[in-house]
């Protein structure tokens, strides 16, 4: 085999958010399987420009770096990126389109352009969000016709709702336009789910035959497992792992229920949450008595401390997006634990409810109904689950790295 693949997304290892994490697994699996694959993305700070890592060529490129993840939070630089942030959203993002990332556009087309020539590949994987990776494709297809181009959407873009990823007053009918020129210039698109599918046949911006579903991707292929509802601790610990958004994920009823589930339930439930919450610091400030005795905010972590929580949680906390057509990709995840997921949902048509609906653990809870309703339902199917000779591979044999990139694979040129 001697296919070439390059790919063009902005958030790539070692930066730790969804899209990092599952592209930087997929090249790396590609690169396994005999593909020459290289990777053009942002810079990192402390981070080579460019280098080789499991086989996958990585290009840093851009007029800045992201603060790297993995280095302390208080180090010069993350205060430096904190500051341009704060400096960006006041001034520049209402004026720039199409996000944040733009001034990327062109040092990443450049060296996409670049490559094409060097190592004659005949296939593009541009990666959103953000939609700038796009961008890249629209302008490198221009001039490389025949380029075989896979866009992979983790987001919609125009029609994206509760976020401001750039000023609507001004650029709604643009985002529009030009997502449309993204789905008709490139050769295939992928999406999470058909739920995402369908909201793009339906606004009549594609008519689906070039669309592929590509499932959420499960990092670890081997479980450690501790058997449910037998914690070796006196207390049931709940855990959320993700980022809180305060308008399409806010953990305001979430925070009520437990509280309230732990006024019922002799207080002996404790409530983690792993990851960026600082978006909904009011909602945690009605219970900041309670941080730090049965609320725990620990902040954004390594996957490898993340992974460890859900490994030792009794119940796993997933609140379901205000959108069907966004899925929360730690789902696959709790499921490959064998554990109780707790599903607090705001809407009728919830994604997270419909990708969790052949799993046997799940404990639905409507945001509509009251505290009394909920923590009791929550109570009664918690005590009511039973795990025994549990076998999670069968719920999650589609998500693994091997069957994903073959899917990738079966696309390229």
């Amino acid at each position: 085999m001697n296919k070439k693949v390059l790919i063009a997304c902005y958030n790539y290892y070692p930066m730790l958010n969804p899209r990092s994490l599952r592209w930087t697994a997929i090249a790396e699996d590609l690169a396994k399987k005999g593909l020459t694959v290289h990777v053009v993305c942002s810079k990192v700070s402390g981070e080579k420009e460019s280098e080789t890592i499991n086989g996958v060529v990585i290009h840093r490129v851009g007029f800045r770096s992201q603060a790297n993840q993995r280095l302390k939070s208080k180090s010069v630089t993350a205060k430096k990126y904190s500051l341009l942030k704060k400096i960006y959203n006041s001034t520049v993002k209402h004026l720039v389109w199409p996000d944040s990332n733009a001034f990327w556009i062109n040092p990443a087309k450049k060296k996409c352009v670049e490559l094409l020539h060097n190592f004659g590949m005949s296939n593009l994987i541009t990666v959103s969000h953000p939609f700038s990776g796009h961008i890249v494709g629209l302008k490198v297809k221009k001039r490389f016709s025949s380029l075989n181009w896979i866009c992979d959407i983790g987001d919609p873009f125009a029609f994206l709702e509760f976020a401001n990823i750039n000023n609507k007053k001004i650029f709604n009918w643009y985002n529009y336009k030009k997502e449309r020129d993204v789905l008709a210039k490139s050769n295939w698109q992928s999406v999470t789910t058909e739920l995402t599918k369908k909201e793009y046949i339906r606004k009549k911006m594609t008519d689906g035959q070039s669309m592929e579903i590509m499932p959420p991707l499960l990092r670890y292929g081997a479980v450690q497992q501790v058997p449910a509802n037998q914690s070796k601790h006196s207390f049931v610990d709940w855990v959320f792992v993700g980022t809180l958004y305060k308008k399409i994920r806010s953990p305001d009823y979430l925070l009520d229920l437990f509280v309230k589930v732990n006024s019922i339930g002799g207080k002996n439930h404790k409530l983690h949450f792993y990851g960026e919450t600082k978006m909904c610091e009011d909602s945690f400030n009605k219970y900041k008595n309670e941080i730090g005795k049965t609320i725990f905010l620990h902040g954004l972590v390594s996957p490898e401390q993340a992974r460890e929580a859900t490994v030792q949680a009794d119940v796993l906390v997933n609140i379901g997006n205000k959108t069907s057509y966004q899925l929360p990709s730690k789902l696959v995840e709790y499921m490959a634990m064998g554990k109780a997921i707790l599903n607090v949902k705001s809407i009728d048509n919830d994604s997270s409810e419909a990708f969790l609906s052949h799993y046997p653990f799940v404990i639905n809870i409507e945001e509509k109904s009251s505290l009394d309703k909920s923590s009791e339902l929550f109570l009664s199917e918690y005590c009511n689950l039973n795990f025994d000779n549990i076998n999670t591979s069968q719920y999650i044999s589609d998500y693994l790295i091997g069957p994903i990139s073959e899917k990738y694979l079966s696309l390229l040129n």
